[in-house]
């Protein structure tokens, strides 16, 4: 009896042929996966934000991830995650790292039954970013009150070292320190050195300079310490962004205002070894080149007239012949500007300096860039100052621009653009009017 489960065919077990694995007598050849590194064994950054290329050569499909899982897209990134056979690049970026903790991870690459591993490395900070000490910030923001001086403008930045890296502080960040700093500075002690400023990183606002109303001549200490208060408050509460002005007695102090002022207090602290009890709260000497609106162009295409022109000189010697105090200059050069310039009917800047004294004709704020134009180049400080509602004796409303010029220690309004007015005293009345800002340059 045959054996249970065998094949019985004509009394004879019957075994199955071999298979034929010789594809029609060729031998089938196994090729071996490879999947070598060409570029460095592992990697290693900085804090600083950077990428490198991962290179290598395999011999089928690759696919790369980051490991451990959920770690790609966190601070570090691979791309591209898959490829064909041959050579093959995966780029490792990281982004900065802006901790004290070191970090870790591994891009793995896997071609059939081949596996690479790369470790990837990224230092931490020596120190935290935007920390500094007060002994390292004093220099460098007593240094912006220096170019202030040179140039009349606040730099848009200055550069700071942090163990070796270097960080920019733009002019939002700095002001920040400022309103950290000057209440330590005001103590008297000496603690401000050692002590470590750890800045959130806050912006300039849209408008720091468009809002600008306060009347005197010098700010308090305490004032400028109470509006830093008030300034640091709200960015902390508007995504560290400042405001356009602090409201203070019911007149705006601008944001640009309150940067210089800030300046000046810590350079004089620089100098001296304290704070003065006030300061000068200008924000400009009012004695520069003017700036228009972009839409306003001199004769070279550029939205601006030197004090130095040509025609703005010989506008100005005119008007001061045998004049010999400050005073006299003055109220000659706004009776010249009164006299001899007609007031035209548009809006907004349209001509600048230079064509109002040539063609004897412009608006209140092309009249205002003339005379505030050769009272500059005559050495008087001038300002614009704009008044969206203007109360006329008739009852009538205007938006207006006039000029004001600073002469013994006082502001003096001078509208050029009625013949009624003289100097000091305009034909609308002032005392109901509204103000908007008192600018170095006109926005408009």
């Amino acid at each position: 009896m045959a054996a249970l489960g065998a094949v019985i065919c004509c009394d004879k077990p019957c075994v199955p042929p071999a298979e034929d694995n010789n594809n029609g007598g060729e031998e089938q050849q196994i090729v071996e996966t490879t999947l070598t590194l060409t570029s460095a064994a592992s990697l290693q950054f900085s804090p600083e934000r950077a990428a490198v290329d991962v290179e290598f050569t395999c011999s089928d499909n690759w696919k790369a991830k980051i490991l451990p899982e959920g770690t790609e897209y966190t601070w570090v990134t691979a791309y591209p995650h898959s490829g064909k056979a041959g050579s093959g690049k995966v780029n490792i970026s990281v982004t900065a790292n802006n901790t004290l903790d070191a970090k870790a991870a591994t891009l793995e690459i896997v071609c059939n039954d081949k596996k690479l591993e790369v470790p990837i490395a990224q230092e931490g900070l020596k120190r935290l970013r935007y920390n500094y000490k007060g002994a390292e910030l004093l220099p460098k923001l007593a240094a912006t009150y220096d170019e202030f001086i040179k140039n009349d403008l606040m730099p848009n930045s200055f550069t700071m070292d942090n163990e070796g890296i270097t960080e920019t502080l733009s002019k939002g960040q700095y002001y920040e320190a400022m309103c950290l700093m000057l209440p330590d500075l005001a103590t008297g002690n000496d603690d401000w050195k050692t002590k470590t400023y750890a800045l959130l990183g806050c912006g300039s606002p849209s408008s720091g300079s468009q809002y600008e109303t306060f009347a005197p001549d010098m700010v308090s200490l305490e004032q400028v310490l109470w509006i830093n208060d008030k300034q640091y408050t709200y960015a902390k509460g508007h995504s560290n962004t400042f405001a356009n002005y602090c409201t203070v007695d019911g007149t705006y102090f601008s944001f640009t205002r309150s940067l210089v002022v800030c300046a000046r207090l810590i350079s004089a602290f620089a100098k001296d070894g304290s704070l003065p009890s006030e300061v000068s709260s200008w924000q400009s000497d009012f004695l520069r080149d003017m700036n228009y609106d972009s839409g306003c162009q001199n004769a070279t295409g550029a939205a601006k007239c030197s004090l130095s022109d040509p025609v703005v000189t010989a506008a100005r010697d005119a008007a001061i012949a045998g004049k010999t105090t400050t005073m006299d200059k003055a109220v000659a050069l706004f009776n010249y500007a009164r006299d001899q310039w007609e007031w035209e009917d548009y809006s907004n800047t349209r001509k600048g300096a230079i064509k109002v004294i040539n063609g004897k004709v412009g608006n209140c704020c092309d009249l205002a860039h003339a005379l505030i134009a050769i009272s500059r180049s005559a050495g008087i400080p001038a300002r614009y100052v704009h008044g969206p509602e203007t109360y006329y004796p008739s009852g009538n409303i205007f938006g207006h621009v006039w000029a004001e010029l600073y002469v013994d220690g006082k502001w003096y309004t001078c509208d050029a653009s009625n013949n009624s007015c003289t100097f000091g005293t305009p034909m609308w009345i002032l005392e109901k009017s509204t103000i908007r800002g008192k600018y170095k340059d006109l926005p408009f």
